[in-house]
């Protein structure tokens, strides 16, 4: 007697200790689960399961002599407790870390939320098994409760069901660009009972399930990412439509996310009353970015057409008298000539030329406007004209192995081109505008007049161009980290010969 009292006394006493050495041990453990994000952020309900866990198996017997309910009430608490984990764990595994890993898209909300209520439903039929209460009063009990709640929320079940539908069909997944009704945007999740996506606007937008299931819907990520844009363009009846089109044609091709395949088409929708109206059809692979893209395209539009003197009618009512604007057109015209016969004095190549020459030179250029970004010359290409930039900027770069190497940047008063003017030669160099960027475009069928009144101004040509060809090398050399006299450039009696051929002048051989 008196040694099982001894006995009762140590189990009183050492089992709270053993408890308390286990619960510290299982807590350090969880150390190692920082390097699971997702399931370290459980360390409270593992803590939790954890200090059930220990009091059920070495305080289980004393709180049982103590009342037999608190031993119950424990362990019921630590198989709830460990139903609520496992199905965590679970569902992290399943739909968290597996597609993540696979790189899959994530598993919508209403699936998420299906799977874990049917888990759920399964634990709670083994524990109440295990505990031995009766499932037909329960049973009983759950179909007046379905009832009622039936009764009280149609909508909700209505959501729920047309969501399962939705997830079955799979019209469309999280992540794709969707138009439900009148709403457009990227589905961002979707829930039991409703789906939200985010609009352009960055808004969110949440929608029933029950109301999608009754819209129609437009999914602009499948089957393919391919997107198609029409854009409509007026143009003046002064243009041939085969002019139109190659231009309209030129600049889908410059825009870079504009695909090639499918190829971009330039239709004649309509004949309008002040303009030929042409449809032009592109395609994308990035719906998200469609509005920059069609952005890019209108701007490069503009430029092209101010370059070729294609017109765009609008409506305009002036009530200025016509000998005014007149006027006001004159003098916007002189002013003109006096700043681009600045510019030609200013010109190292055109020094040559005598005062007449500079003069019917500047009644011979034509200006051109060009947008950030665009090239004006490429490396390689065949070219026949000569530039001098009026405002803006360009920089010039030249190709080392695949790389493109920039060899300087050129502002109001620079020239290029003089290469391909007067021999026909290929561009040496690529030119890109890097602001809005003028330039004045001079022809070689004008030095060829100059050339055939003037036959010795070949020669004086010719050493200019051998000395413009030396700095060009001299600056490749020095982007290149080459030495500067590696590569032997054309010497003055090549390009003389260059300049007659190109331009026809047999005499001056």
């Amino acid at each position: 007697m008196h040694n099982a009292a001894m006995q009762a006394d140590w189990d009183s006493i050492l089992k709270p200790l053993l408890a308390v050495g286990v619960y510290a041990v299982l807590t350090v453990g969880q150390v190692g689960l920082r390097r699971v994000p997702s399931v370290h952020a459980m360390r409270r309900s593992l803590n939790v399961l954890f200090l059930l866990g220990v009091s059920h198996v070495f305080l289980g017997d004393t709180l049982g002599r103590a009342h037999p309910s608190l031993r119950i009430a424990l362990q019921t608490a630590f198989l709830v407790m460990l139903a609520f984990v496992g199905i965590r764990l679970i569902d992290l595994l399943l739909f968290e870390m597996i597609p993540a890993h696979r790189k899959r898209e994530p598993v919508p909300v209403v699936l998420r939320d299906m799977f874990k209520w049917l888990l759920w439903a399964v634990a709670a039929f083994l524990i109440l098994r295990m505990f031995g209460i009766p499932l037909n009063a329960l049973a009983v009990s759950s179909i007046v409760v379905g009832y009622i709640l039936g009764n009280a929320s149609q909508d909700t079940l209505g959501n729920l069901f047309a969501g399962l539908a939705l997830n079955t069909e799979r019209p469309f997944a999280i992540g794709d660009w969707v138009k439900i009704g009148e709403s457009i945007g990227r589905v961002v999740d979707m829930t039991w009972r409703a789906t939200r996506i985010k609009t352009k606007a960055r808004d969110y937008v949440v929608i029933p399930n029950s109301t999608i299931a009754r819209e129609s819907i437009t999914n602009f990520s499948h089957p393919t990412l391919c997107h198609g844009v029409h854009q409509m363009i007026g143009v003046s009846y002064e243009v041939p439509p085969n002019v139109v089109r190659e231009t309209l044609l030129q600049v889908c091709g410059e825009i870079p996310r504009i695909l090639k395949t499918p190829a971009p088409v330039v239709l004649l929708k309509e004949f309008g009353n002040s303009s030929i109206n042409y449809l032009v059809k592109v395609y994308i692979d990035d719906y998200e970015n469609m509005d920059p893209i069609v952005s890019d395209m209108m701007d490069r539009t503009w430029y092209h057409f101010k370059r070729r003197g294609i017109v765009i009618p609008f409506p305009i009512t002036d009530l200025r008298p016509i000998d005014v604007v007149q006027k006001l057109e004159r003098e916007r015209a002189a002013e003109d000539r006096v700043d681009y016969r600045r510019i030609v004095d200013a010109a190292p190549v055109l020094q040559p030329l005598s005062d007449e020459e500079r003069r019917y030179v500047v009644e011979s250029l034509r200006e051109e406007i060009f947008s950030r970004g665009e090239v004006l010359v490429r490396e390689g290409e065949p070219g026949n004209t000569f530039y001098l930039i009026r405002c803006g900027r360009v920089g010039v770069s030249v190709r080392h192995g695949t790389d493109s190497v920039p060899v300087a940047t050129l502002e109001r008063g620079s020239c290029f081109g003089e290469m391909s003017l007067l021999t026909g030669a290929p561009r040496t160099a690529t030119v890109t505008a890097e602001a809005d960027t003028r330039v004045l475009v001079l022809s070689h069928t004008v030095f060829g007049e100059l050339l055939q009144r003037n036959k010795p101004l070949a020669e004086d040509l010719a050493r200019l161009l051998e000395a413009r060809s030396r700095e060009q090398r001299d600056r490749r050399a020095a982007a290149s980290s080459q030495a500067g006299g590696a590569v032997a450039g054309p010497s003055h009696r090549d390009l003389l010969g260059r300049i007659c051929r190109f331009f026809g002048l047999q005499a001056a051989k």
